[in-house]
Formats: C-alpha cells, sequence, structure tokens
C-alpha cells in the first residue's frame, strides 16, 4: 500500500515539473529526474516514443523545444501512484497550453491534452522521475491574447 507520504511526495513532484517547465528553470527541471532519469515522446497514437532523452545533460535540450513558445501553462490533473519500496509508477493527466505571438500575427494556445506514464525512483532523500512517457492523446489550437483586465496602461 502506498502511504500518504509517498502520495503526497509523489504529487508534490508532478507538480514540481509542471512549475519548472512553465518558470523555464532548466536546473529545477532536470533536478526532478534521477542522474539517469529518461523523458519519452510519444506522438498521438504511436507505440514507440518519437525521442528519448536520456541523462541530465540530455534533459537540458528539452527546453530547446519550450524555447519555440511565449509562455506555456501545465494544468495537472489526476494522479495516480502506486509504490513497491524505493521504487513507484504513476500516471498523471495534464492540459499544457503553448502560446505563440508571431510579430505582427494573432496569437494562438496550442493546447495538449497529455497523459504522462511515469516511473520514480527514491533518490538523493527523496523522489525523483526515473521515466517520464509524455502520451500526447490531441492537440487544439485557439486564438489567445494577453488581453488586459482594466484597459490600457496609462501614465
Amino acid at each position: 500500500m502506498t502511504s500518504i507520504e509517498d502520495r503526497l511526495a509523489l504529487r508534490a513532484l508532478v507538480e514540481e515539473y509542471a512549475l519548472a517547465v512553465d518558470d523555464r528553470d532548466l536546473d529545477r527541471f532536470t533536478a526532478v529526474f534521477t542522474g539517469d532519469g529518461e523523458l519519452a515522446i510519444f506522438e498521438p497514437g504511436d507505440a514507440q516514443p518519437a525521442r528519448v532523452y536520456r541523462g541530465r545533460g540530455e534533459l537540458r535540450t528539452v527546453f530547446d523545444l519550450v524555447a519555440t513558445f511565449s509562455a506555456t501553462f501545465h494544468l495537472v490533473g489526476n494522479h495516480t501512484c502506486r509504490t513497491d519500496g524505493d521504487r513507484a509508477e504513476g500516471e498523471t493527466y495534464c492540459l499544457a497550453h503553448h502560446l505563440t505571438e508571431p510579430a505582427g500575427g494573432p496569437a494562438q494556445d496550442t493546447v495538449m491534452v497529455i497523459r504522462y506514464r511515469d516511473r520514480y525512483a527514491r533518490e538523493g532523500g527523496g523522489w525523483r522521475l526515473a521515466r517520464r512517457d509524455v502520451l500526447r492523446q490531441w492537440t487544439e489550437h485557439r486564438p489567445a491574447e494577453r488581453a488586459r483586465l482594466f484597459g490600457p496602461v496609462t501614465s
């Protein structure tokens, strides 16, 4: 049985991953993985990953993908986990918003519906991602804008 402490720590870990991406904090992002951790990106419907990043060195290059967006916003939903000693498995649902603001063109929100399939390991005094499979379910494209709530800026 998974203890409440482990369940809460694993939930905090998946939230830390999302916050690190959205804050563009590379060191924080790589720290959620084990030293030899993996991030596998799957295209919708594919049984095999299109790309796998292995180890913290390769994981640092994940931010090259994120850099193409003005901002991201990962909303983490359902999270399940099962522990077995210092190992665990889990699944997390996520709606990941990706804002693009081209010069002279309309802004767009690319929303990815994602299921993360996770393997965790206890390392360095806490839980880390040993492997995260990013299973994109589908993508939506929506118009977006950074509208001010209180009108234009005044001097």
